[in-house]
């Protein structure tokens, strides 16, 4: 008999070391993703706890405490009567420096 240069089971074997390969690879970026996807989904930005807020309408900081430690709010003010109230909640991402500014667009109605 002659030499054998290819069998069936060399061709599994590297099969399952590609696949193996891959499946590591696609472990460790889900993995990654999930650790780091306040970062990636949210982009939240804290602010010194001296921040000031400058906004073009009469508005009122609010602070209230929790477990964690403090959740900043604005209570906008309009200078219309009021017609009910629009409770806001921006989620985790940014901060209300940025978010504050949407204000203005329930403010300034009729």
């Amino acid at each position: 008999m002659g030499l054998v240069l290819y069998h069936k089971s060399m061709h599994l074997r590297k099969g399952s070391y590609y696949f193996g390969s891959a499946l590591l690879v696609y472990t460790f970026v889900l993995s990654l993703g999930y650790m780091l996807q306040r970062t990636f989904i949210l982009h939240p930005k804290k602010l010194d706890k001296s921040h000031v807020y400058d906004f073009d309408f009469q508005f009122k900081e609010i602070n209230f405490p929790t477990e964690d430690g403090l959740v900043n709010a604005i209570h906008a003010k309009t200078e219309n009567e009021s017609k009910g109230v629009v409770l806001y909640f921006h989620g985790n991402a940014d901060n209300l420096k940025r978010w504050g500014k949407v204000s203005s667009d329930f403010l300034d109605r009729d």
